[in-house]
């Protein structure tokens, strides 16, 4: 099923500025300020024009495909590195690290050598 991830454009920022989200999911940006702002993606889409997006006004795209689309308001910056600007990543959720392999044996030892040691204590007490 797929879900809706917002972003609200406020005080000329975008919040949060990075989204990660499943293929087939939504993104909604909202323009919180009461001024106009736009979003246009790298990747060639978004609202449109600069300053296509009025105060109170939302857009939404679906992201089909897995990868990181930058995106900024060509208002308030000018690259897609500075100013207003965010990005939406599209993947499968990254898997947890695994342990490094030991740690459990080697607690396990300790726990024995102890009960070991002070079991020995008390015989020879």
């Amino acid at each position: 099923m797929a879900a809706t991830t917002e972003v609200h454009l406020k005080d000329a920022e975008f919040h949060p500025s990075s989204v990660s989200i499943l293929a087939g999911d939504d993104v909604l940006f909202i323009n919180d300020d009461p001024y106009a702002h736009d979003v246009l993606f790298e990747a060639g889409f978004g609202t449109g024009a600069s300053g296509t997006l009025a105060s109170g006004a939302n857009w939404s795209h679906t992201f089909d495909t897995n990868a990181t689309y930058r995106y900024r308001c060509q208002v308030h910056s000018n690259d897609f590195q500075f100013g207003m600007v965010g990005s939406v990543v599209v993947g499968p959720p990254t898997p947890p690290r695994p342990k490094a392999p030991g740690f459990e044996l080697l607690a396990a030892v300790c726990a024995v050598g102890v009960g070991a040691l002070l079991t020995r204590r008390r015989i020879l007490a």
